[in-house]
């Protein structure tokens, strides 16, 4: 900006403030002209880059100062204030958040400058955020998907008899619409079975619940998952299978044109950890000490974008298989 030079001073370094910290500072101000201002606003915001779409906030606004500016003269403005729990500063492969003061100095009848000082806010060392479990198959969800593909699935019943009937009559063009009406039946049947087999699996085990403890966790730590179902029949051949994967999660575009991106920092296999046999109507329950690698990521959550670890577990058995996931809700102790 011609009228003043401008510098943003903090009282601490920027990598000791953390989410939920008061953060304070300066800002230093030469005038190299007169200038009268409105307001010297500041307003702390953060907001999204990488690959999904933009998601930003900020917090309140405060004024510094409202007067004149006289050439060559020094000003200093100390400014105080909180921050949130979350988000926290982000530097990944998909999702990047960054935190900034934006500074407004409103100069009367001129396009205004506005300078930005970014600075980092690591993570709350207690996460605010609460964990979600997918013990098994959601009901609505599957349903939703049903009525969801039954037109499509009537549509190519429709034109698989019409164009069985052209065909019978010598018609070349049934071959083509018998073709694309087939294509129109094989998907819907696909995720007709698929569901079928989630329902018929979670009846077959009685509910699956998986329970973590602690449910929110630092890496290095120690996590306990229980698991425990009901049979509904005897199961031969049981096995439990497990893995940790933390994953990126990105969402570009909306409506019928979106792109969905997803990027695994890590993901670990761990050995099978039961074989047996289950009886019929006989409650089970089994735990399962996981240790969290210290590249573990913190967990962040935003609109659009996400940062995740999640246990997968699957029981397998001579002929059905059921498959849920937690989620663990990471800190961090760095």
């Amino acid at each position: 900006m011609s009228r003043m030079q401008l510098h943003v001073f903090f009282d601490e370094p920027e990598e000791n403030y953390r989410c939920g910290d008061t953060i304070t500072g300066r800002i230093k101000i030469t005038a190299l002209e007169d200038t009268r201002i409105n307001k010297l606003n500041v307003t702390p915001m953060w907001r999204t880059h990488g690959r999904g779409n933009i998601a930003k906030g900020k917090l309140n606004s405060f004024n510094l100062f409202t007067g004149t500016w006289h050439k060559g003269e020094t000003y200093e403005y100390f400014f105080s204030f909180e921050t949130p729990l979350t988000p926290h500063t982000c530097v990944g492969e998909l999702v990047n958040v960054d935190w900034f003061l934006h500074i407004h100095p409103d100069v009367p009848f001129e396009l205004d400058h506005k300078p930005e000082q970014k600075f980092i806010l690591k993570p709350a060392l207690e996460s605010p955020l609460e964990p979600s479990a997918k013990s098994g198959c959601s009901k609505a969800s599957p349903f939703l998907m049903l009525l969801f593909l039954l037109p499509f699935f009537g549509v190519g019943l429709f034109f698989m008899f019409l164009s069985g009937n052209m065909l019978l009559k010598g018609e070349a063009v049934g071959a083509f619409i018998f073709l694309f009406a087939f294509i129109f039946v094989c998907f819907p049947s696909f995720m007709f079975f698929k569901i079928g087999k989630q329902f018929l699996a979670d009846y077959v085990f009685g509910g699956v619940t998986l329970t973590l403890e602690p449910n929110k966790s630092h890496p290095g730590e120690t996590v306990r998952l229980h698991i425990q179902c009901k049979p509904k029949t005897a199961l031969s051949a049981l096995t439990i299978q497990a893995s940790v994967k933390a994953q990126e999660h990105a969402t570009s575009g909306s409506g019928t044109d979106v792109s969905h991106f997803n990027h695994t920092i890590f993901e670990e296999d761990l050995p099978k950890i039961f074989s047996g046999e289950l009886n019929t109507q006989t409650p089970f329950s089994h735990t399962l000490e996981i240790s969290l690698p210290d590249i573990t990521p913190t967990t962040l959550h935003l609109r659009n974008n996400a940062i995740k670890t999640t246990i997968y577990v699957m029981l397998r058995t001579d002929r059905h298989t059921w498959e849920g996931s937690q989620e663990i809700i990471v800190g961090s102790i760095t």
